[in-house]
């Protein structure tokens, strides 16, 4: 081997190595960031007293540290069962005129959009682009406003799915898993915080349909 290839293929060898660094280096910053994400929801949770306030900063966490644009939580309703829209989250240099208050006029039966998917298989989901998407709903005003990413995550409780988080990008994404994976765990621990919520409400009402009834039976 002349000396020139020698020198060319030692070239290449380095060339490779630094890009397998660099690879390295990005997932690293992406882990980072993934279990920076998990440790805000725990920290939102933690200190939530509400519900309602609690969920546009769960919204908001997962959308800044994962780089999301828009965030919805949707709701099991089991008077008819379909997917009801809770709550959003919108980057704030962001607009998005058709899509934002989209959830509002819209519920989804299990199987059908995107929350529907995961409704149905308990397992989360990743489009790379909504607008060519099939099951994908609301295709035409996402275009509309740009958007092309989507994924969404079950919220479960106790092996039950009660809702689903859905993140919007105006970017196409390809799938990341481990990103996936951190949200599952997230979706996890939501569940578990909207239940715990839901029973503290139902044990106060008791309290105080129970205080009335003494009320009116010392009248």
């Amino acid at each position: 081997m002349s000396a020139h290839a020698i020198s060319r293929q030692k070239s290449k060898q380095a060339l490779n190595r630094s890009s397998r660094r660099h690879h390295l280096e990005e997932r690293i910053a992406r882990l980072e960031q993934y279990l920076e994400t998990q440790h805000t929801i725990t920290r939102i949770i933690a200190a939530a007293s509400e519900l309602k306030t609690a969920l546009p900063h769960i919204l908001q966490a997962i959308c800044e540290t994962a780089d999301w644009d828009f965030g919805e939580v949707w709701y099991v309703n089991r008077q008819d069962n379909h997917l009801h829209c809770q709550s959003t989250w919108l980057r704030p240099s962001l607009k998005l005129p058709q899509f934002e208050n989209s959830g509002q006029s819209i519920t989804f039966k299990s199987g059908k959009g995107l929350p529907g998917r995961v409704w149905k298989t308990g397992k989360p989901a990743w489009v790379p682009n909504v607008v060519v998407d099939k099951n994908f709903m609301r295709s035409m005003i996402a275009k509309q406003d740009g958007l092309h990413a989507g994924i969404a995550i079950p919220i479960r409780t106790e092996g039950e799915i009660i809702g689903a988080l859905t993140f919007f990008s105006r970017t196409p994404r390809p799938l990341d898993r481990e990103l996936l994976q951190v949200l599952y765990t997230a979706g996890n621990q939501i569940g578990l915080f909207i239940e715990r919520k839901r029973a503290e409400q139902e044990e106060r009402e008791r309290e105080w349909i129970l205080a009335a009834s003494e009320e009116r039976q010392r009248l």
